[in-house]
């Protein structure tokens, strides 16, 4: 038996069956490393390890006809009662793989303990727009989620209302005005800690949504206590 992982296998009266894996920590270690990047997989399985509970503590995909994934579980649970020294890295990097596939298949993840995909999806892309403002982008919020921007783009529209680059003048304009009240800063430097390069483009901009420049909002807000977006 493998030195990380244990399993156990149960099949239910409708002939499915159910497999429980109990891992060790660093069993996924190697798994985390093949994803190589943040995702949904990665941050369940490090809040999970950390005892993070405001982490979902299950996902859920649907994978009916998926056989590559299945081949993968079917190895695995074989292999567990080999002898081979092996056999643990070669389950790791099974479970790595498997992971990869599912990373293939986000449409497929159905539930967790707390939301369904799309509420993933929209509280993945809240999250990044709210820390990378300045630099973010919609195709990486598509490649974290194995989607097209087209299908990213209609689910945040229809969940939000707002499309992806709304949302984000949203947030940048909201950072701006707390920068113009709240701090001395030039509004060239105002605009470039926003992500605008193109200052011309952030003056009209601005202006077309406040009905004055930034010196003008300056001027008239800098003694507000409360920033009106």
């Amino acid at each position: 038996m493998n030195q990380h992982v244990k399993h156990s296998v149960k099949r239910a009266a409708i002939g499915d069956i159910g497999i429980n894996f109990i891992a060790l920590p660093e069993f996924f270690d190697i798994p985390i490393q093949m994803m190589r990047r943040q995702n949904v997989i990665a941050d369940f399985l490090l809040g999970t390890l950390r005892q993070n509970h405001t982490v979902p503590q299950y996902l859920l995909f649907r994978l009916n006809g998926q056989r590559h994934i299945s081949n993968l579980m079917e190895n695995m649970i074989a292999s567990m009662a080999g002898e081979s020294e092996n056999e643990d890295v070669i389950n790791q990097y099974s479970m790595g793989l498997v992971f990869l596939y599912l990373l293939n298949h986000m449409d497929k993840l159905a539930h967790n303990s707390s939301q369904n995909y799309e509420d993933v999806v929209i509280q993945a892309t809240l999250k990044y727009i709210d820390t990378q403002y300045r630099t973010a982008v919609l195709s990486h919020i598509a490649e974290d989620f194995n989607q097209s921007l087209s299908s990213v783009s209609r689910l945040i529209k229809k969940n939000t209302g707002y499309t992806f680059v709304e949302l984000l003048m949203r947030k940048r304009f909201q950072k701006a005005l707390m920068f113009l009240v709240e701090t001395e800063l030039p509004v060239e430097k105002i605009a470039a800690n926003i992500g605008y390069e193109n200052q011309s483009y952030f003056y009209r901009q601005f202006k077309a949504r406040y009905g004055m420049t930034p010196s003008q909002y300056r001027q008239e807000h800098k003694h507000d206590a409360q920033i009106r977006i």
